[in-house]
């Protein structure tokens, strides 16, 4: 019996090994079959949960996103709006809202560079601090950009590092200039597209003129670039004052002239200099209490010359006004005294500092009466003046008044039109003539409007600014 059982038993060991083989089997067989099933599912679960996710970020988008955007474009600011827009674009491309506010909020512009394949750069322009945006290497075409004023900086090997303030309204462009080709201390200004109009108050109607391209003075010129000129025998050599001297409408002697020019304590110099010298620690503050005749003496000795009114305001001002209102803050007004060079960070269009306030800056073109220009406003003057155009004695040589110098590529570069006596474009109304009944009705037309109730109603108002008040009307 026992021999048998274990003979059974013997028997037995395979046939349970190979029922052990069909539940294996089995068992693998139903893994192959769970196996592709849990992918499927994975794979159906992967683009479901993408899809559930991309929704919720679309719908964020719609929500969230489009009424900060819309209010932030309200408010004006166009940067933080911009930066929100950029993120909603990843969901919701074409929503209509969105296209609008694109509309309001920014602008197509272009930016091209001589020579090309500049590294491009930009940050708000009261981002003093701030990190620079890289857009990338010119030229680039029709880029988004936010509404808003801004600083550039232009970089390529070999060549002067090219910066100025632009907006998103106008077409960006910068030419750079070889490290050698460049004088110390100056940047090239644009003429823009070569024709220029005055852009200050009383000077709408002055005929437009041709400029080109030209250096001019980063800073105001200093107190260390001034006493050069005095060591050197600025005032006793006659070469540099090539001008005569007008004073209460008439002519003066060299040696009257040169009795005026001197210090507070009689030495040759400018009004706020004692015994030869300037005050201590002020070396690169602008040199101030200075007459139109020495600083036109100055630029002569330096090689330069002063710059033409029309220069002056083609480096200073751009055609968009409310650029006035980023340049003010950042300038040296209604303060106890002159600042440092270039310690304000109001630039203007082309790279240049302190254009706005600091002293105020002679120019070449005579007034009435051989009055000279003077323009930019004073560090004791309020900000509007830096629009004002301001005419003074040539002999004046009050504390604010200083000045900055440019230099022409060529020697024909200034034309008659630039250099003569400049008056107010002043509209004659005796000459004018009435237009013809038709026309006139066409101009009553455009103001015509139905004599109904406005039925006004404030819905907001904002006055958390000092300079201005924004209401919402219905």
């Amino acid at each position: 019996m026992k021999d048998l059982t274990d003979y059974q038993s013997t028997l037995a060991l395979p046939q349970m090994r190979l029922g052990g083989g069909r539940l294996i089997s089995a068992w693998m067989r139903q893994k192959r079959v769970a196996i592709p099933a849990l992918l499927i599912l994975l794979m159906l679960g992967l683009p479901l949960g993408w899809l559930f996710h991309r929704q919720s970020k679309v719908q964020w988008a719609s929500e969230k996103l489009l009424p900060e955007i819309s209010r932030l474009v309200d408010e004006d600011r166009y940067v933080a709006a911009f930066a929100l827009a950029r993120q909603a674009e990843e969901y919701i491309p074409g929503h209509p809202l969105l296209v609008k506010l694109w509309r309001a909020l920014s602008a197509s512009v272009s930016i091209r560079t001589s020579p090309p394949a500049a590294e491009i750069y930009m940050k708000e322009y009261d981002a003093i601090d701030g990190a620079w945006a890289y857009l990338g290497k010119s030229p680039l075409e029709n880029i988004r950009i936010p509404i808003g004023l801004f600083r550039w900086k232009v970089e390529k090997n070999g060549f002067t590092t090219g910066d100025g303030v632009a907006s998103a309204w106008f077409p960006i462009s910068f030419t750079l200039d070889a490290v050698e080709s460049t004088p110390p201390g100056m940047v090239r200004v644009s003429a823009r597209a070569g024709i220029v109009q005055l852009i200050m108050p009383g000077f709408e109607n002055v005929e437009r003129v041709q400029l080109q391209d030209y250096w001019m003075d980063r800073y105001e010129v200093s107190n260390r670039q001034f006493k050069r000129f005095v060591d050197g025998g600025g005032y006793q050599r006659r070469e540099y004052w090539k001008h005569p001297f007008f004073k209460e409408g008439r002519v003066v002697s060299w040696e009257s002239a040169m009795a005026e020019f001197r210090d507070a304590t009689g030495r040759p110099g400018p009004s706020t200099w004692e015994a030869g010298d300037y005050p201590k620690g002020q070396d690169d503050y602008p040199v101030g209490g200075v007459s139109w005749y020495e600083a036109a003496a100055y630029a002569e000795y330096a090689g330069k010359s002063l710059p033409t009114v029309y220069h002056w305001n083609n480096a200073a001002v751009t055609i968009d006004a409310l650029v006035s209102s980023y340049i003010f803050p950042l300038s040296n007004f209604a303060s106890q005294g002159p600042a440092r060079n270039g310690s304000y960070h109001g630039m203007s269009r082309s790279g240049t500092y302190d254009m706005a306030g600091n002293v105020k800056e002679w120019c070449w073109n005579e007034a009435d009466q051989h009055k000279r220009y003077i323009l930019g406003g004073a560090w004791d003057e309020p900000a509007y003046t830096f629009h004002e155009a301001d005419a003074r004695s040539p002999f004046q040589r009050h504390a604010t008044f200083g000045f900055r110098c440019v230099k022409y590529f060529s020697p024909n570069a200034l034309s008659t039109t630039l250099i003569e006596p400049l008056a107010p474009g002043v509209r004659n109304y005796e000459q004018e003539q009435p237009v013809s009944e038709s026309i006139f009705r066409v101009y009553r037309d455009l103001y015509a409007y139905d004599k109904t109730a406005l039925n006004s109603a404030i819905e907001s108002s904002d006055e958390s600014d000092p300079d201005w008040k924004k209401e919402r009307i219905t």
